[in-house]
C-alpha cells in the first residue's frame, strides 16, 4: 500500500469531499474489475496503480477532482494497454469516506426525527451510486441529541439511537439483497 504524498488533490465524492486516503482503495476497485472481467491474472496492477499514483500526485490539473474523472482516467489507461475488457467492468468506487452525522443534519435543516430517515437513506443512495463501499459516520450521538433538541442523553435518544441503527442495519442487508454487491460497511462511530 502507497500512501499519498504532498500534492495529492482532493477527491470529489457525491457531494462529499476526501482529503484523507491511501491506495488500497484503488487496488479494490481495479480487482473487483478484473474479477468481473475474468481477468485475475492481469499481471499489470501494480502498474496501472502505480500510474494512477503518480499521476494524482504529479500530474492532476485540479486540486478538487470529481472520483468520475479519476475512473474515466484509469479506463482510458487500461484501454490504451489492450485491457478495454477490464475497462468496461471499472465501476465506480471511491475511498473510504467519513461524514459527520450531526454537520449534515445542520446543513440540511433536518431537525425533526422522521426527517432523518428519508435524509439518511438519500444521503446513502447517493454514496452508494458515487462508489463508496465504506462509509464511518461521525458523531451519531450528537446528532440524535441534536434531532431531540436534547441538552442530556435521555431514554428518548436512546431509543432514537436504536430506531437508527436499526434502520442503518436493514438499509445494508436491503443493499445486498437488490444489488447482489457487497454493501456498504458502515461504522457508527461511538456506537456500540
Amino acid at each position: 500500500m502507497i500512501a499519498f504524498k504532498r500534492n495529492q488533490p482532493v477527491l470529489q465524492v457525491g457531494r462529499h469531499q476526501v482529503t484523507n486516503y491511501d491506495s488500497e482503495w484503488l487496488y479494490d476497485g481495479l480487482r473487483r474489475a478484473m474479477h468481473a472481467a475474468d481477468h485475475d491474472d492481469f499481471p499489470l496492477v501494480n502498474e496501472v496503480c502505480h500510474a494512477t499514483f503518480e499521476y494524482l500526485e504529479n500530474l492532476a490539473p485540479l486540486q478538487l477532482m470529481p472520483i468520475e474523472s479519476l475512473i474515466s482516467k484509469m479506463r482510458k489507461l487500461l484501454e490504451q494497454m489492450g485491457f478495454g475488457v477490464i475497462a468496461e467492468e471499472l465501476r465506480p468506487f471511491a475511498p473510504p469516506i467519513q461524514i459527520c452525522l450531526r454537520r449534515l443534519v445542520e446543513e440540511s435543516g433536518c431537525a425533526m426525527e422522521m426527517l432523518l430517515f428519508s435524509l439518511l437513506r438519500k444521503e446513502m443512495d447517493d454514496l452508494g451510486h458515487a462508489g463508496a463501499r465504506e462509509v464511518r459516520l461521525l458523531h451519531v450521538r450528537d446528532c440524535v441529541m441534536h434531532v431531540r433538541g436534547a441538552r442530556q442523553w435521555d431514554r428518548g435518544c436512546q431509543r432514537l439511537l436504536a430506531e437508527l441503527c436499526g434502520f442503518l442495519r436493514g438499509f445494508d442487508e436491503q443493499v445486498q439483497t437488490t444489488t447482489k454487491e457487497a454493501s456498504v460497511v458502515l461504522h457508527l462511530d461511538g456506537v456500540r
